[in-house]
């Protein structure tokens, strides 16, 4: 967790370290949010603004930065706004946790006596669905942002870990649900009706015997087919697929649940799915 302050005393602001206690980059923690978040927002109303449209740059210079912003609005303007507090906490999900984004409407914020709910708008909500704005969930970059000064003053103070201020953050459970995409990879394996026709197998061939190395048998392959299996009749069957990269490097392997026969007067097209 960051703490968001924006007091000019001294210690506010970076030197190193990026947690409470001894975290002094607060300064710069709510600087960030707020350029990349609420910049576009009316200070007053929290209200997104209309972006400056025009050709003639007559209108205050706060108007003209308006389109050079982008503040990942998540719901529509007539059911949400935005105000970053002078005080408050963040919370930062690893990008490998949530993956393409956080699915809205499942983020839950508990600790003692708090109970913060995602609204599916980018809200955090006190208690339910309809309760007090508390915050802002941004899904796509994973930050639960907590804009009321009380509660941003638990979590930060360590009052619920029953610690004294400026010890430790208070202790927080947050529940959320990620998106982590899987990708499925097609491939068409094709054999031809004049491949893979015989079989190598050592106890096919003709004349194959044991001989013991260091205690153990082998089979010494001799190369010739025995009888049984040059017939027109014979099939031999598939149960593993390899697939090789440009360097023919054997890279995933997949195998059928029961061997197959290979067919040896049609085409045969084996296709492999592989998710990554």
């Amino acid at each position: 967790m960051s703490v968001i302050d924006i007091t000019t005393s001294s210690f506010q602001h970076y030197s190193s370290s990026f947690s409470k206690p001894g975290g002094t980059n607060r300064i710069i923690v709510r600087r960030g949010l707020n350029q990349l978040y609420y910049t576009n927002f009316i200070t007053g109303s929290g209200d997104v603004a209309e972006n400056y449209v025009s050709d003639e740059f007559t209108s205050a210079s706060s108007d003209i930065r308006l389109t050079a912003w982008d503040n990942y609005v998540e719901s529509s303007f007539a059911t949400s706004s935005r105000t970053l507090s002078s005080r408050g906490a963040v919370y930062s999900i690893p990008k490998d946790l949530y993956g393409t984004h956080i699915e809205p409407g499942s983020v839950v914020i508990s600790g003692s006596g708090i109970y913060l709910v995602d609204d599916k708008e980018g809200n955090l909500r006190s208690g339910s669905l309809s309760g007090a704005k508390r915050g802002n969930v941004i899904y796509s970059h994973g930050q639960l942002i907590i804009n009321n000064r009380e509660i941003a003053l638990e979590f930060e103070s360590g009052s619920m870990s029953g610690l004294a201020p400026d010890i430790a953050p208070g202790s927080a459970i947050i529940t959320f649900k990620g998106n982590l995409p899987i990708y499925t990879y097609n491939y068409n394996v094709k054999v031809s009706e004049h491949e893979y026709n015989h079989t190598l197998n050592p106890t096919a061939q003709s004349g194959s015997n044991q001989y013991n190395y260091s205690g153990s048998n082998y089979l010494r392959p001799s190369g010739v087919l025995a009888d049984n299996v040059t017939g027109s009749y014979f099939n031999p069957y598939i149960s593993t697929v390899g697939l090789y990269n440009e360097n023919k490097e054997l890279i995933a392997v997949g195998k059928f649940a029961q061997p197959i026969p290979k067919p040896a007067n049609t085409e045969l097209t084996i296709q492999v799915k592989l998710d990554i």
